[in-house]
């Protein structure tokens, strides 16, 4: 019978949903709260502003560098669309850069995307093997004193 149906009280319904909430891993919360505590700090925001303003600075120097001797570079825009495809190192190949200055702005970006990708990675890592230890601590503040010593 569904849980919003009339032949239920809306206690017994608000019940049913309370019991199904309930039961969601107490693990879930701690890696949530993990989440939302690493994307709202302020290394996490540096990264992200640092990385943006990188995109937006190479898609200005490779529109300098490759308006001029490139057919497929119109505008500005396309400029950044090639430097987010670039720095993602998704590269869909649609523009490429034709000058071996254009190059060596493409090679550069290419790197610099991959050590924000690492440097990503590390912070999410971190935040959730710090998320990981306090649930594991948690779980180990509950358990009565004689359990909590023949179980570790």
């Amino acid at each position: 019978m569904p849980i919003n149906s009339n032949h239920h009280h809306k206690g017994q319904t608000r019940a049913r949903l309370n019991h199904r909430v309930r039961k969601i891993p107490k693990s879930y919360y701690f890696f949530l709260r993990s989440t939302l505590k690493l994307i709202t700090s302020t290394p996490f925001w540096t990264l992200s502003t640092v990385g943006n303003l990188t995109v937006f600075t190479f898609a200005g120097i490779f529109y300098y560098v490759e308006a001029e001797a490139n057919p497929l570079v119109d505008e500005y825009m396309d400029c950044l669309w090639w430097a987010f495809a670039t720095v993602t190192t998704v590269g869909y190949g649609d523009i490429t850069p034709l000058t071996t200055l254009g190059r060596i702005v493409g090679i550069s970006l290419m790197l610099i995307g991959t050590a924000l990708f690492a440097s990503y990675v590390a912070m999410f890592a971190d935040a959730f093997m710090k998320a990981e230890t306090d649930f594991r601590n948690s779980q180990k503040a509950t358990k009565p004193e004689s359990l909590a010593n023949k179980v570790d």
